[in-house]
């Protein structure tokens, strides 16, 4: 699946490319994915964007690298995820 993810924005430093996500990520992944493609992990707080359409996942890391948002972004399954900080974590 990799090859779809796009390479350089010009902004890296606001995205961390090919995170391994963390257990409690992927479970939330597993339960919730098949309902809602946004999604809150309610162990660590991230927010995770599933997409199975590369086109709509390049789509939305350019929307986030636009507004400056610090993303990482991942794999898992059939999916390409966008994960970063629920606004009201520290």
């Amino acid at each position: 699946m990799n090859e779809g993810m796009q390479g350089s924005h010009g902004m890296n430093d606001f995205v961390n490319r090919d995170i391994t996500l963390e257990a409690c990520c992927r479970e939330t992944i597993d339960r919730h994915s098949a309902f809602n493609n946004m999604i809150v992990c309610s162990q660590c707080k991230q927010i995770l964007k599933c997409f199975d359409d590369v086109k709509a996942f390049n789509n939305y890391l350019t929307f986030c690298i636009s507004r400056r948002r610090e993303i990482a972004t991942s794999q898992y399954k059939n999916f390409y995820i966008i994960s970063f900080k629920s606004y009201d974590s520290n």
